[in-house]
């Protein structure tokens, strides 16, 4: 009796320890999706900073996110780096359509930012979910292409994930754990952002703008491009 009564208590613990660290990560979640959703909205609004291409800079966060998960699978490969790998049919038929629509999700977003506010932003995604046609209250006027650019984001978010779940129940491509799944897709994720940025920002036009006018102009626009990366690293390690 007493033996059933220690390994209750045990497995209490281990349970309370679970709970704990996955309402952790939850919390974690929000607050690096807030900080980045308040970010975008800062660095892509004529009022504040102003950059002119959202694609650009959703493609750079790619490359950082691929770089830091390279790091973890290097530095720590017993946890990071499984030990199967995709096959090059797996990577082609699963990785590369998800890293297309994650990319597609991911940019669009961003992309609607430059044409609505945040609120309205929010307002949008709330109503998909809900199923009900509203005005959100705060707006005083409706952006159509800001409209149909979240929109055309929520629906290539709803294959994203629909896509990521059927790579995470593979156990034989390796992406069983967020520095894996990241590895194998942000290079696919950066070159389908690359490709659609240089056709819709232009990049001459891109590098020819005042962010980048002066060595010190330009490493002020590099710090904003690249640090948001790392938080986009951390609210991808603490969806999984």
């Amino acid at each position: 009796m007493d033996d059933l009564e220690h390994a209750v208590h045990i497995a209490s613990l281990a349970e309370k320890k679970r709970l704990w660290w996955r309402n952790a990560l939850i919390n974690c979640l929000f607050f690096f999706a807030t900080l980045i959703s308040v970010y975008n909205k800062w660095m892509f609004s004529p009022e504040h900073y102003g950059f002119p291409s959202p694609l650009f800079v959703t493609t750079i966060h790619m490359w950082v996110q691929f770089l830091l998960a390279a790091m973890l699978r290097y530095t720590m490969p017993d946890r990071f780096r499984p030990a199967q790998s995709p096959s090059r049919g797996d990577y082609l038929r699963k990785a590369v359509p998800t890293g297309i629509a994650t990319g597609l999700d991911i940019g669009l977003s961003n992309l609607s930012l430059k044409l609505i506010t945040l609120s309205f932003y929010i307002g949008v995604i709330v109503l998909i979910c809900i199923g009900v046609l509203l005005m959100v209250a705060t707006e005083t006027h409706f952006v159509l292409s800001g409209f149909l650019l979240v929109t055309s984001a929520s629906a290539l978010g709803g294959l994203r994930w629909s896509l990521t779940q059927l790579l995470l129940r593979s156990k034989d491509v390796g992406m069983s754990n967020p520095a894996a799944t990241l590895f194998w897709l942000a290079p696919v994720m950066g070159v389908s952002l690359a490709i659609t940025s240089a056709i819709v920002d232009g990049w001459a036009k891109v590098f020819n703008s005042p962010f980048f006018a002066t060595p010190e102009q330009t490493l002020k626009t590099l710090f904003f491009l690249f640090s948001p990366g790392v938080l986009a690293f951390c609210m991808v390690l603490s969806e999984f």
